[in-house]
């Protein structure tokens, strides 16, 4: 990433978390340092980092898995109430999140493997369904980099999840008002700009996308950590319009059942992915 474009994702993000000190809920900073508690899915060893400050960061381990299920719930504009969610991960393989409402049991489902994205409204008969390429276009990755972002972990999209193995890929910065991590140029995209807003930790508060062709739109992630969990916010901003979400999270817990195989018959209308965001 150029020295421009860098200034770019680092000032955008500044700007994002500047009206609330770290804004999104996100930890409050304190005397210079974040309180948190740490996450189960952190190992205490870690790896040292230096960026062109000479600040020496922590970079964490993440502990490893194979499966994993993950409970909570969804708030989003428009539901008349707070959904339960199961998330259900296999690594490399599969995620699989249904979502829950009282008196009525299923009302959706997302399904991701490494080709395809489906995700099903039930109540009201649509769905949406293609390439995972197609859904990961402006942050181009594979299955496991979607499976460590739910995870709540910093992702190098390609490159997996941040560790002592990549870190050399990309650039920390600190401003004073906070630490900022971009992808140094040997690992840029082609089609977008994208940086993190991260703590003392190296755990993220905040991931910013901006396509480079297109002016009008942006893509956030924000995480707040807590003893007990975590929740991350999607929000898809384009043409001076905003589709949000957040997923209230319990820590994750290692291992788990897969689900039964979601069907959808010929009442189904398919929509494409963003009017069927628009349609709750």
């Amino acid at each position: 990433m150029s020295i421009n474009r860098k200034i770019l994702i680092v000032a955008a993000l500044f700007l994002l978390s500047f009206p609330t000190g770290l804004g999104f809920g996100a930890r409050q900073y304190v005397a210079g340092e974040y309180e948190v508690e740490e996450p189960v899915s952190i190992d205490t060893e870690s790896v040292e980092m230096e960026d062109t400050t000479g600040v020496v960061l922590q970079v964490p381990e993440y502990q490893d898995w194979s499966e994993v299920s993950i409970s909570g719930k969804l708030k989003m504009k428009g539901l008349p109430l707070s959904p339960t969610l199961k998330i259900f991960m296999q690594k490399d393989s599969s995620v699989s999140i249904s979502v829950r409402a009282p008196f009525f049991g299923e009302v959706g489902r997302l399904e991701i493997n490494p080709e395809e994205f489906l995700v099903i409204n039930k109540m009201k008969k649509t769905y949406s369904h293609e390439s995972l390429s197609d859904f990961l276009r402006y942050f181009p990755g594979t299955i496991r980099d979607v499976q460590e972002l739910i995870l709540g972990r910093i992702v190098l999209p390609g490159f997996g999840a941040l560790s002592g193995e990549n870190a050399e890929l990309v650039d920390v910065i600190d401003y004073g008002d906070g630490l900022y991590l971009v992808p140094d140029e040997t690992i840029e995209l082609e089609g977008a700009d994208y940086g993190y807003m991260i703590d003392e930790q190296f755990m993220p508060l905040l991931l910013l996308i901006i396509p480079k062709e297109r002016d009008d739109l942006s893509i956030t992630l924000t995480y707040d950590f807590e003893k007990n969990g975590y929740s991350f916010s999607f929000a898809y901003n384009y043409d001076n319009r905003n589709l949000n979400a957040t997923l209230e999270l319990d820590n994750p817990r290692w291992g788990g059942e897969p689900m039964s195989p979601v069907k959808i018959d010929g009442k189904y209308t398919q929509l494409p992915l963003l009017d069927f965001m628009k349609s709750f």
